[in-house]
């Protein structure tokens, strides 16, 4: 069975609360952009030459 957990790290820059979902101690943010990368999409904020 898979484990969820969440960090509260530091503000970030705009001051407001993060909090990082994990899934079997792997950030919720980085599966995603594993998962686009492996379907061909480029992850949020990775710019590609047009």
């Amino acid at each position: 069975m898979a484990t969820l957990r969440f960090e509260f790290p530091p503000p970030g820059e705009l001051g407001g609360p993060v909090v990082v979902p994990y899934v079997d101690d792997v950030a919720l943010t980085e599966l995603i952009d594993r998962f686009e990368l492996a379907e061909g999409m480029s992850p949020a904020g990775v710019l590609t030459a047009a």
